[in-house]
């Protein structure tokens, strides 16, 4: 009868902790997921603003291939006049 009590004490502490970490992978999991979407979110959005730059630095580079601006205005137009800025 003692043998029957302690293999059943053995499965139930075993389903227990089966169910715990079973949880824990599962909450893992979801947090995970989580992360992989905010880094996915951030690289689109950084993709996004690289192509922004990519186009504006095109533009510069048409305008001073067309000579309609000297390359001291577009540097200006890039950077900014520094002594506006004191």
């Amino acid at each position: 009868m003692t043998e029957l009590l302690k293999s059943d004490i053995f499965f139930a502490t075993t389903t227990f902790v089966v169910v715990v970490i079973a949880i824990l992978i599962v909450v893992l999991l979801v947090y995970l997921i989580r992360i992989i979407r905010d880094v996915k979110r951030i690289s689109r959005r950084a993709s996004e603003e690289v192509d922004n730059l990519a186009q504006d630095i095109g533009f510069v580079r048409r305008n001073i291939k067309k000579g309609g601006r000297t390359v001291k205005k577009a540097v200006k137009t890039v950077v900014g006049n520094k002594s506006a800025r004191g």
